[in-house]
């Protein structure tokens, strides 16, 4: 078997489900009919920044606040515009905003380039758990890749989810942001860490889409010049760390098959191309 027979047919049981309800995080600016879902390493962080920044330019900057610094643990918006549902957002400014003008946005990751990411930052940066965390493997990723595949085929067929820190991270990103129901609704930007470029890209498409949603070009040069400043603390593009893992899992088809089974709806609905695999 090659990478293009998995998950079809028999196999289907033996991959992760797709949309299985595991959280929605909705960040709204109703100044400019935009809701966002939020999904962690996805520049989540980023970008609930620049949401709560359009939510009122006025208060952000009359608080000093920067895009790069605004951390979840000191964000400024707290419970000004945050929702776990888009249709409780909707129902919530439903008597001055139709639900048909919001404008949805979410940020997708190859769910490989996420993964490593989220390894290094969660189990070799900073494990919450000591040797406990990662599901007690801690800086063993073949350990982890295995115990994690099982912990998501045994989810995805459970009636309440286990909601541990290191899944909310690690859980495909399809189980999040109501996209069963609204998937066709959201405008997707895709985002990969891993140059100035890719950076830019990313900046540039948000961009286009607060231009037509009537963002003030003032306010679109704020957040372009913020976000090409700097990266945020819990970038791992530079890292020796994330050479050493992602060499290591990309040349490996037995830990690449455990990948492609727990994400592949991730690369399917997201449009990313599928790795060959020969086994």
């Amino acid at each position: 078997m090659n990478s293009s027979g998995i998950c079809l047919g028999d196999d289907e049981e033996r991959c992760i489900k797709k949309f299985v309800s595991l959280e929605t995080r909705i960040r709204t600016s109703p100044k400019y009919h935009l809701m966002a879902c939020l999904i962690q390493k996805n520049m989540s962080t980023l970008l609930q920044a620049i949401i709560c920044l359009l939510y009122n330019e006025v208060l952000f900057l009359k608080n000093n606040r920067n895009l790069i610094y605004e951390s979840s643990n000191i964000r400024l918006c707290r419970k000004f515009n945050e929702f776990n549902s888009p249709f409780k957002a909707i129902q919530f400014y439903n008597k001055t905003i139709s639900k048909d003008v919001w404008k949805y946005i979410a940020i997708t990751r190859n769910p490989i380039d996420r993964f490593i990411s989220n390894f290094i930052d969660r189990c070799i940066r900073k494990p919450t758990k000591g040797i406990k965390s990662c599901n007690g493997c801690h800086f063993n990723m073949t350990c982890f890749i295995i115990s994690e595949y099982n912990y998501m085929l045994k989810e995805s067929n459970s009636l309440v989810l286990r909601r541990e820190f290191e899944d909310m991270h690690f859980f495909p990103q399809n189980w999040r942001c109501s996209f069963r129901k609204m998937i066709s609704n959201y405008t997707i930007i895709k985002y990969q860490n891993k140059n100035n470029k890719n950076i830019e890209e990313v900046i540039s498409s948000l961009n286009n889409i607060f231009h037509q949603q009537k963002v003030p070009n003032s306010t679109l040069e704020f957040i372009k010049s913020q976000l090409l400043s700097s990266r945020t603390m819990h970038t791992t593009v530079d890292t020796k760390a994330r050479t050493f893992f992602e060499d290591r899992l990309l040349n490996s088809p037995f830990l690449m098959e455990y990948i492609v089974r727990m994400y592949y709806y991730d690369f399917k609905l997201f449009n990313y191309t599928i790795p060959e695999i020969n086994f």
